[in-house]
């Protein structure tokens, strides 16, 4: 159900692997090394539903894609999740503690 929602590629893409199943062609296991979460770099929610950026292992950002968090259940996944959130904690008090201090707003001004 999801290729079919997912278009016209993805359908190719699944016939193709079940042709290639029935030939009994060997299938290249190489794909499972792009299956791992390197990093979530962002999230956002969408139709209601929390979603993660996912920066994959031996992939470039630019293939990086939105995952629901109900994917993302492997043991790694959940680390990742956790260090990202752990990261923006971080960010959100630095800018706190940065915007309050009279000090460092006064950093910015010409003299």
């Amino acid at each position: 159900e999801e290729i079919e929602a997912d278009g016209q590629w993805s359908q190719a893409a699944l016939k193709k692997f079940k042709r290639r199943l029935e030939l009994k062609e060997p299938i290249d296991m190489a794909y499972k090394t792009y299956t791992v979460v390197d990093r979530i770099i962002s999230h956002r929610k969408r139709r209601g539903v929390l979603e993660y950026l996912v920066n994959w292992c031996s992939l470039p950002y630019s293939d990086s894609s939105w995952e629901p968090m109900s994917d993302l259940i492997e043991p790694i996944a959940v680390q990742a999740i956790s260090r990202y959130h752990k990261l923006c904690e971080l960010d959100s008090a630095n800018l706190l503690i940065t915007s309050a201090d009279p000090a460092s707003s006064n950093a910015w001004v010409r003299t």
